[in-house]
């Protein structure tokens, strides 16, 4: 008889953790390898084509004053665009203390511009580190992967991303960046 409830307990108690396992499969439609070739134009297609809203949570996202045309300075402008067309935006940016602060100081400038242009910016908790990559275009298109948006990030690093098109993926992982955005201290 203990045998029985003790089978009976660890099967209930295993089929509880699986019910609140936050694993899900996600219906995909496609799915897109982005290495560093690649990566910089697909995003710059979608910002140009999105419609909706646009979500990011970016470790780093450096604006070069020097340089209009580089990479990371023509993803700030698409997001200028896509504001000034009507998408919604809300952008996550690291200001963790790290060791030379360089990181928090260039989202901060970077933040700046942005909120200049009407865009939602948030920044974690200096406590906190953000590491995520990761962009949701139309509740439809995420990318996540190990880009950052710095020159070296963009140009010159063995990077790689995936974009996969999901909807419930989208969703999910938009839920996901409003939780680290509600969730500061």
């Amino acid at each position: 008889m203990k045998q029985k409830l003790k089978l009976l307990f660890i099967t209930f108690s295993f089929s509880f953790f699986l019910q609140q396992a936050t694993v899900f499969p996600a219906p995909a439609e496609n799915v897109e390898l982005l290495p560093s070739e690649k990566y910089f134009e697909k995003i710059h297609k979608l910002f140009g084509s999105a419609s909706q809203s646009i979500f990011v949570a970016m470790y780093s996202f450096k604006h070069y004053p020097s340089y209009p045309n580089s990479p990371s300075n023509i993803l700030l402008q698409d997001l200028i665009k896509a504001k000034q067309r009507g998408v919604d935006i809300t952008i996550l940016l690291d200001i963790s203390k790290d060791f030379t602060n360089e990181t928090m100081e260039e989202n901060k400038k970077t933040g700046a511009i942005l909120s200049r242009n009407r865009i939602k910016v948030y920044y974690d908790n200096t406590e906190v580190l953000t590491h995520s990559k990761t962009i949701v275009i139309d509740s439809r298109h995420t990318i996540i992967g190990s880009h950052n948006w710095t020159y070296h990030g963009l140009t010159k690093n063995n990077e790689i991303s995936v974009l996969i098109d999901s909807q419930h993926l989208a969703k999910e992982t938009e839920k996901y960046i409003m939780k680290l955005i509600n969730n500061k201290k």
